[in-house]
């Protein structure tokens, strides 16, 4: 995960801390499908790995660009039968945050604003590619979050779909 604080300053206490989404929009995408036709004959079923990444980048002012990136990889008979890279952004005005108020709301409530529109994606690219679905599981970010402050937690995960 990469972190880049917007120019954080003590917060001015007569002012109320803020996070705002000020846009939300799909910055990558990328499909393959390296195993071709043959995904749609096979009776096997697909085993599939999806990764996540969380980062940020500094923008002019009180403004931050952050970044979901979900990586889903299936396999079949061991081979890659497809690879889907979504990256979600967002671009959220932060004012009068704390550094560690700041951290939190960076790991809990920008995901979660982010990661319904990246399941979207995910599955608008499986529906045009006449895949079988595959749902992004919910991810408690703020459990997620306490977990990180003892001990790193990867995100990642394996399912089979049929």
């Amino acid at each position: 995960m990469t972190t880049n604080s917007p120019a954080l300053v003590p917060p001015d206490t007569t002012l109320a801390p803020s996070c705002t989404l000020s846009r939300i929009y799909l910055k990558d995408s990328s499909f393959e499908l390296p195993y071709g036709a043959n995904i749609f004959t096979a009776v096997e079923p697909l085993n599939v790995d999806f990764a996540i990444n969380l980062s940020q980048l500094s923008l002019d002012g009180d403004f931050i660009e952050a970044s979901l990136r979900v990586t889903l990889t299936a396999k079949l008979n061991g081979k890659t039968a497809f690879i889907i890279e979504v990256t979600q952004c967002g671009i959220f005005e932060v004012k009068n945050i704390s550094p560690e108020n700041f951290e939190k709301i960076r790991m809990t409530y920008v995901p979660a604003v982010l990661s319904p529109y990246v399941r979207a994606a995910l599955t608008d690219i499986l529906g045009r590619a006449t895949l079988p679905q595959f749902m992004l599981p919910e991810i408690d970010w703020g459990q997620a979050y306490a977990s990180t402050l003892s001990a790193p937690v990867a995100l990642t995960a394996s399912t089979t779909v049929h």
